[in-house]
């Protein structure tokens, strides 16, 4: 996500901000409330098969964790099954196109492939299971890299992926879009100290290119397609 002049986006009158798609962290929530400080930000998970399934709009990542084994507006309910998000709505689709590679559920109960975490009660998305690197039979997971890497200063917009590796299966890689006027040596090596002293050796990217832009797909989301 990259952010412009502050001075010009807190000229633009927004009532509400309405995010989805993607993994919102804490300090992009932060960033936006600075940038939009008369804004309601609002946080909708929705899924294809489901539907739109909960909001959030208090400010903070992730979700309350009272909102699990409940019955939710719209009759959704939530649970989380070996740290895998699991939703069942009266308002879900009944199965996929026959045609598809997909399979539809054989219960009530959909799993969404999203990963989160129990903190306090407070649950966060830890990222896709699809996502996964596999560093050497260590799992990593983008957004936590990502996150990491997002609040330095001087950082726009970071992607992390896998990449293949004939040693380790896959390496840590991550492109970055430096904002205006950083040096790229410099911020490369401020990447390198932080990611080593808040994240495991198996998380840490061995991979780091800088790029004008992080590719997205046609529905808005990051790329993170693992590459050889």
């Amino acid at each position: 996500m990259i952010f412009s002049d502050p001075h010009v986006l807190k000229s633009i009158p927004l009532a509400q901000i309405t995010l989805g798609g993607e993994v919102i962290d804490q300090p992009i929530l932060d960033k936006l409330k600075q940038y939009f400080p008369k804004s309601r930000l609002v946080h909708i998970y929705a899924t294809t098969e489901l539907g739109r399934c909960f909001s959030v709009s208090d400010g903070l990542a992730g979700f309350p964790a009272s909102y699990l084994n409940t019955v939710l507006h719209d009759g959704v309910e939530l649970r989380v099954q070996e740290g895998e998000l699991l939703v069942r709505s009266p308002n879900a689709m009944r199965m996929y196109d026959p045609y598809s590679s997909q399979q539809a559920s054989a219960t009530d109960w959909f799993a969404t492939g999203d990963l989160v975490d129990m903190q306090g009660d407070r649950v966060h998305f830890v990222g896709r299971k699809s996502d996964m690197i596999n560093v050497a039979g260590s799992k990593v997971y983008p957004a936590e890299v990502e996150r990491v890497i997002r609040i330095i200063p001087g950082i726009s917009d970071v992607r992390v992926f896998g990449k293949a590796s004939s040693i380790a299966g896959e390496l840590v890689a991550c492109e970055i879009v430096p904002e205006q006027g950083r040096d790229p040596e410099t911020l490369k090596e401020e990447v390198i100290q932080a990611c080593r002293t808040q994240l495991a050796s198996h998380q840490q990217p061995r991979l780091i290119k800088f790029v004008d832009r992080i590719d997205l797909s046609l529905a808005g989301k990051t790329l993170r397609s693992k590459t050889s």
